[in-house]
């Protein structure tokens, strides 16, 4: 049965219409956890009472008020609210901030490279990304020992430098590989980001067993994500860099659609994919890497979210998109919020030991579901 354009017209306002309302309610899900998670103290594993959500938002209307007012005393008002619940309050909002931003910008990462690839399992792991970013890191341990936490932009410099280098010559070796048009061979892509990874991590191990002790720890807790950087500068550099790599996406998430087809469909409309292949590819390591340098190794999340939320909203990229970041958000943020109730060991534990006791089953379901390519 022919459709008319009217019930064309129609079915494609209902969808519309229909996905609106999705995104919205996941936004303002998103919102509530957020809100939720800034009612817990920070390091609550330390304090008898961990839900204090009129103290914290006490302390952060107070924070806004001396932000917008250069008349009133600070050291008072801190001094008469309690300068363990003020701190406390901006440490959490600051970290909070940082996992939701990093959980969406992990989520969108891996829905550009299952997208650009056409595979589902597809990731910025298969081009050494967080291989890069765990020999910068222990690179910086070895070299300054515990001072590695607090030298952020010397980190970004190393993380940066070797990710680079490592994903630049992935990409080279399958271009090389590639058929005689210059499309790359994914699959010799994924063999030869596998051995280098493998050949980066050997170096790691390497330094690993060179460190003493208390550096080793250090290590440890920069690569499980144990501590978080949330100083002024961590803050600026973080949120500069996800600015520099979402926004690209954000305004070309529509086009995005095209590198997902195969080559003779987008010749035949014209449009040539290599641009947005070459960018959605860049913008996808600068936010796993930076992610990945604040928060530990939850790479994972970039490969298990943009499937699950594909096989309910569909290839369509623009959905895709808004709800991976915003399932990958939340996620982020809930794990972030369980890993300060408790110790293990007298240490923290490690957001990224959470986030893959949930994910790690869920990939072993998605491997044993997998197919050729999208279904």
């Amino acid at each position: 049965m022919q459709l008319t354009k009217d019930q064309v017209r129609q079915v494609w306002d209902s969808d519309r219409r229909k996905n609106r309302r999705g995104i919205i309610l996941m936004f303002l899900t998103t919102a509530a956890v957020f809100c939720f998670c800034l009612c817990f103290r920070y390091n609550a594993y330390y304090y008898d009472t961990k839900f204090v959500p009129r103290e914290y938002y006490t302390s952060l209307i107070t924070a806004v008020r001396l932000f917008f007012s250069r008349h009133i005393d600070a050291e008072a008002v801190i001094d008469s609210i309690g300068s363990i619940e003020y701190y406390g309050s901006l440490a959490r909002l600051k970290i909070t901030l940082m996992a939701l931003v990093s959980g969406a910008a992990l989520s969108i990462s891996g829905a550009i490279f299952q997208t650009i690839y056409r595979n589902p399992m597809a990731s910025p792991n298969m081009l050494g990304a967080t291989a890069g970013v765990k020999l910068g890191n222990i690179l910086m341990v070895s070299l300054y020992s515990a001072q590695a936490v607090e030298m952020v932009i010397l980190r970004y410099q190393y993380c940066y430098a070797l990710t680079a280098i490592c994903v630049a010559t992935i990409l080279l070796l399958g271009k090389l590989a590639g058929d005689h048009r210059g499309n790359p061979s994914v699959m010799n892509m994924v063999l030869a980001g596998s051995i280098i990874s493998q050949g980066l991590n050997v170096f790691t191990m390497y330094y690993m067993y060179q460190l003493e002790e208390e550096d080793l720890l250090v290590y440890q807790q920069m690569d499980l994500g144990v501590y978080q950087q949330i100083d002024s500068i961590s803050l600026i550099i973080f949120f500069t860099i996800m600015a520099v790599a979402l926004l690209p996406m954000l305004f070309l998430r529509y086009r995005m659609n095209i590198v997902g087809l195969d080559d003779e469909q987008v010749r035949v409309s014209g449009v040539n994919p290599a641009p947005y292949r070459l960018l959605g590819q860049i913008c996808a390591v600068l936010m796993v890497t930076a992610s990945m340098i604040h928060c530990g190794d939850v790479g994972m999340l970039s490969m298990v979210i943009p499937y699950m939320v594909r096989e309910v909203v569909g290839a369509d990229f623009r959905k895709v998109f808004a709800y991976s970041a915003l399932s990958g958000g939340i996620l982020l943020m809930l794990c972030r919020l369980v890993s300060s109730f408790f110790l293990i060991a007298d240490e923290p534990v490690p957001v990224t030991f959470l986030l893959n006791i949930i994910l790690v089953p869920i990939f072993m379901v998605i491997v044993a579901k997998q197919k050729n390519g999208f279904e």
